[in-house]
């Protein structure tokens, strides 16, 4: 069987990620199951190692064809702990999974890597004492760390219409030069690029959502909106990712890639504050103001 192992920080709220991408995503009602299940839990006190009962920290949840189970905390470690994603069917297409672990293990900061599994029909505890012996086989140039700036894209879905020359104030308050613009054919939709002097352009995009993305389904109609303002990040043609062959074009890329972020986040915060609503990430999560 086919299982990942995401180290992920404590806060990361697992169910809120699964139902971003599977509309399936269930939690378990039976959390208490898992008492005793954590085996590399740990708590130092005066150089003895405590094993936690697992009641406050390991939980499950379940999509279809596959079991999420977690956080087993880290011993010595306050930070991160370890979901495991277990596959049902040997013979599944685990593309989408995949897709989602490392969309995941990008969006809270962490990391991940896919390993072989036995069939767990067995006590909870069982699996939390595979994991633990998985995570002492595993070292860490084994675990996968996405690129947390890998997609410099942000959506706003609110319930306030802007005009494209409200909206290219926004651009131009930032320091960017923005040229006219027209709105597309519908009437409401548009797209306003603002060009800066050396790290490309950030382009702002609306459009309004006929149905709204899985993350928001779960909160409140007041909200969101059905209004989606896209900003995006377009990197000068000689600076695309690949455009290079050299490691200085490459250290270049990622050089103005750090440079552009903080102005990207303050237009998303300066239009989230006029407009009001809630900001996904190109991963399809909330992104909360701190991040």
């Amino acid at each position: 069987m086919t299982a990942y192992l995401m180290y992920l920080p404590q806060r990361t709220d697992m169910f809120s990620a699964a139902r971003a991408w599977f509309e399936d995503a269930t939690v378990r009602s039976d959390a208490s199951a898992f008492a005793g299940a954590n085996q590399l839990v740990g708590a130092r006190f005066r150089g003895v190692t405590k094993k936690s009962d697992g009641h406050d920290t390991v939980s499950e949840w379940t999509i279809s064809g596959y079991r999420i189970i977690g956080g087993y905390p880290i011993h010595n470690s306050t930070r991160q702990h370890i979901f495991v994603v277990l596959a049902q069917d040997p013979e599944a297409d685990n593309s989408v999974i995949e897709a989602w672990v490392t969309a995941v293990s990008r969006h809270w900061g962490g990391s991940c890597v896919r390993v072989a599994a036995p069939a767990f029909d067995a006590p909870h505890a069982d699996i939390g004492a595979w994991v633990a012996a998985m995570h002492e086989a595993i070292t860490d140039d084994m675990r996968f760390t996405p690129d947390p700036l890998e997609k410099i894209t942000s959506t706003l879905y609110s319930p306030t219409l802007l005009e494209a020359t409200r909206a290219a104030a926004f651009l131009q308050h930032a320091g960017l030069r923005v040229a006219p613009t027209r709105p597309w054919e519908d009437g409401i939709s548009y797209t306003v690029v603002g060009d800066t002097q050396y790290d490309g352009s950030i382009s702002l995009s609306l459009t309004r959502i006929v149905e709204e993305p899985l993350a928001l389904r779960a909160l409140e109609w007041r909200e969101y909106g059905p209004f989606a303002y896209t900003l995006t990040w377009i990197p000068e043609p000689t600076l695309a990712v690949g455009a290079g062959q050299e490691g200085d074009h490459d250290m270049l890329y990622v050089m103005t890639r750090k440079r552009i972020v903080p102005t990207v986040q303050l237009i998303t915060s300066r239009l989230t504050e006029a407009c009001t609503g809630t900001v996904l990430s190109a991963d399809g999560f909330i992104r909360l103001p701190s991040q």
